[in-house]
């Protein structure tokens, strides 16, 4: 959606937003599912397939994200300043007296 779309009042923005919409052809079977969960979701095919389409996204971003963060843990430099940050003394106080069992070294 455009800048233009988004400061539309709702009405015109659901116009434009069904002028910006396509079909696709799927199996009857296939669009009785999807018809069917949208329905037990109390949302509409569309809503649905927006749904659907989002998590599809986030699931590709976290998994690009944990395929980088695999290969960054190869990185002996990069563990070595990750393991520091873990170890590092922030100057937080935990008062010694009051949970002693953690502040065991």
């Amino acid at each position: 959606m455009n800048a233009a779309t988004t400061q539309a009042p709702p009405r015109a923005r659901r116009q434009a937003e069904k002028s910006q919409s396509t079909s696709i052809r799927v199996a009857k079977a296939t669009r009785d599912i999807l018809a069917r969960e949208a329905a037990e979701a109390g949302i509409s095919l569309a809503a649905y397939l927006d749904r659907v389409a989002a998590e599809a996204e986030l699931q590709r971003v976290f998994a690009e994200y944990r395929e980088h963060a695999l290969i960054a843990l190869q990185d002996p430099e990069f563990v070595e300043e990750l393991m520091d940050w873990e170890n590092a003394d922030l100057g937080v106080d935990y008062g010694d007296d009051d949970w002693p069992e953690f502040n065991e070294r």
